[in-house]
């Protein structure tokens, strides 16, 4: 966690009965409580994403380079038998 406290916003959401039980389980389960469990689920969810997006586009790129310039697929068949 950061040593510098960033500001928070309070909010509420609507949660089915059966997602709230299962949710407290699981925080019990990590000996969280439930918004720590919260905040956890959220924060791996975003970096996942991010990494998937990083990750397409990095793709998108390659596919882009090697499509526009076969020489530059030539090289990375090259490095890639290394």
């Amino acid at each position: 966690m950061n040593t510098r406290e960033e500001p928070t916003k309070s909010f509420s959401i609507r949660i089915e009965v059966s997602l709230l039980d299962a949710l407290r389980q699981v925080a019990k389960q990590h000996n969280r409580s439930m918004h720590g469990e919260i905040l956890t689920a959220i924060r791996e969810h975003i970096k996942k994403s991010r990494d998937r997006n990083t990750a397409s586009r990095d793709q998108e790129r390659t596919d882009y380079t090697t499509e526009t310039h076969p020489q530059a697929k030539e090289s990375q068949v090259a490095t890639q038998g290394l």
